[in-house]
């Protein structure tokens, strides 16, 4: 015999609550297999559902498709960020600039090394502090670094900014709508059982073959096992 499958996805949800509306509009309250008092949630599921999902996969979309844009953007500030700093470095090998001139930077001032900038976050502080220190020394009196110039760190330290709080807007909105459906599957799994426990009961006294078919005009869905043939 084939058994009743409830839905698994939000598509096979949407699915299943729209042919119970579909029912519940189309015929007589007298003729309906369920109850009037589930039509309303229903309607409301449906309407969140589909709303929360939408969210969800634009949301997925703009991570995925500014995702290699962004890595790009991410490239280009930590290869001017580094540059700029290996340059600040070399001014001081020279004497140009006092080794304290690193500590306007945020940079241990008896090292030259360039800090780690593996990750965004890593990327963002050091670019605030490479700005903040080269504009700080120029209004000491100090001639721009060249080679890169700070105009053209700030450009892609920007870039690389708005992508970065793009990226984290589209992954929080992702994440709330990810947690939203979450809690709502189990409601809409609750009540669609509820309906089509009533609908199968609504048709119990029919032969097999015919209450499947009655029942499934709800959206029932019913599976067949891989050794059964339909009937």
């Amino acid at each position: 015999m084939p058994y009743r499958r409830l839905p698994t996805t939000d598509a096979a949800r949407i699915r299943a609550l729209q042919s119970a509306i579909e029912c519940a509009d189309k015929l007589e309250l007298g003729e309906l297999a369920f109850t009037t008092r589930y039509i309303h949630p229903l309607r409301n599921f449906l309407q969140q559902l589909q709303t929360v999902k939408f969210q969800q996969d634009q949301s997925w979309k703009q991570l995925v498709d500014q995702n290699k844009e962004h890595h790009k953007k991410a490239y280009k500030a930590r290869l001017y960020l580094g540059h700029f700093t290996q340059v600040l470095n070399m001014c001081i090998m020279r004497d140009e600039f006092p080794a304290e001139t690193r500590r306007l930077y945020g940079l241990d001032i008896e090292s030259n090394r360039v800090p780690s900038m593996l990750s965004e976050k890593q990327i963002l502080k050091w670019g605030q502090l490479l700005i903040d220190g080269e504009t700080k020394r120029i209004r000491m009196g100090g001639a721009p670094i060249m080679n890169p110039s700070m105009g053209k760190v700030r450009v892609w330290y920007e870039r690389f900014k708005d992508s970065h709080h793009s990226q984290q807007t589209a992954h929080k909105s992702y994440q709330r709508s990810t947690r939203q459906l979450s809690d709502m599957r189990r409601k809409i799994d609750a009540l669609i059982q509820a309906v089509w426990n009533e609908v199968e009961d609504s048709f119990t006294s029919l032969p097999d073959a015919e209450k499947r078919e009655n029942c499934s005009e709800y959206g029932v869905v019913y599976v067949f096992r891989k050794s059964e043939k339909k009937i």
